[in-house]
């Protein structure tokens, strides 16, 4: 999971990281790819993970 780490490097948040502290967080994350039209998560799921999403085309609807 070489890219999700270079991917990571982009985002400012994570810029400053060293190589340990990006492996860390590539070692627990998920990758996921998603069909059109899924759901990723609805209001008032829990809030115990975060998503990053790449190359995507998101609709917000509220309920």
């Amino acid at each position: 999971m070489h890219w999700v780490k270079e991917q990571l490097k982009t985002i400012s948040l994570f810029s400053q990281l060293s190589d340990e502290e990006l492996d860390a967080i590539v070692h627990i994350a998920t990758v996921r790819t998603c069909k059109p039209k899924t759901i990723v998560f609805m209001q008032g799921d829990p809030l115990d993970r975060v998503f990053f999403m790449i190359n995507v085309e998101a609709l917000q609807q509220k309920r």
